[in-house]
């Protein structure tokens, strides 16, 4: 078998729906998986599954990481919570070319989504776009972490967070660029509705309390000086929408 083309399971490719710590590759290089052109979701996790792990696969793409082997619905389905797709330390999975979203979370509760490449070719510089949403919490994952993947070239947005997605989204340290949509979308269902407009005082609801965007007033050429307003409640973490 070469990698380099699709011999597919008719449903998903990894369905983990039972237990406690389960594993989809692993740390050591020589434990990645390649899981790509199945007929729905490359890797589903659901039912009772929690502390599920998903680390250095290769999801969605052929062996080498560059070209497209996609799959008919999304990359990762996770619909439970406690649950971890990639991690720190070079843990994290290419999860590229897939006809659906790279990430969707549907249902269920916190999720952590951490050192992914979502729409990159293995490089992490060229495209290899997903269909739909790098990442996608769909009436779910309140409490969620994105934190430090490259989410990239999309055709959609980078990141969606949707109106009945619930708020805590820690989404922070992300390389977001070049996608179809905005980088961070929050609201809309199930798609987005592009840039929320600010409000005085940011007293809205929704997804992250739909957090007010940063407001830039001038940078200064030559330095790293940059001046810019945020109207906003006291201490608030939550992101914002971005273009």
């Amino acid at each position: 078998m070469s990698g380099t083309v699709a011999l597919p399971n008719d449903g998903d490719g990894v369905v983990v729906f039972r237990g406690l710590g389960n594993l989809v590759g692993g740390s050591n290089p020589s434990a990645a998986n390649l899981i790509s052109g199945n007929g729905s979701h490359d890797v589903r996790i659901g039912g009772s599954a929690s502390g599920t792990a998903v680390r250095r696969n290769l999801i969605g793409t052929d062996v080498t990481g560059t070209a497209a082997i996609p799959n008919e619905l999304d990359g990762v389905e996770v619909s439970s919570g406690g649950n971890t797709v990639g991690g720190f330390g070079g843990d994290g999975n290419l999860i590229s070319g897939n006809a659906g979203d790279g990430v969707e979370v549907f249902f269920g509760g916190a999720v952590a989504i951490i050192g992914n490449r979502i729409g990159t070719d293995v490089s992490g510089a060229a495209p290899l776009a997903n269909g739909t949403m790098g990442v996608r919490f769909r009436s779910a994952g309140s409490g969620s972490q994105v934190r430090s993947n490259t989410i990239a070239f999309n055709d959609e947005a980078g990141v969606h967070v949707d109106l009945f997605a619930g708020t805590g989204f820690d989404i922070r340290g992300n390389s977001i660029h070049s996608n179809g949509g905005l980088g961070i979308d929050l609201g809309g269902a199930p798609f987005g509705d592009g840039v929320t407009p600010n409000d005085p005082g940011d007293g809205d609801t929704g997804p992250n309390n739909l957090q007010n965007i940063p407001v830039l007033i001038d940078a200064l050429a030559g330095s790293l000086l940059v001046h810019a307003s945020l109207n906003s409640v006291p201490t608030p973490t939550s992101a914002s929408s971005s273009s």
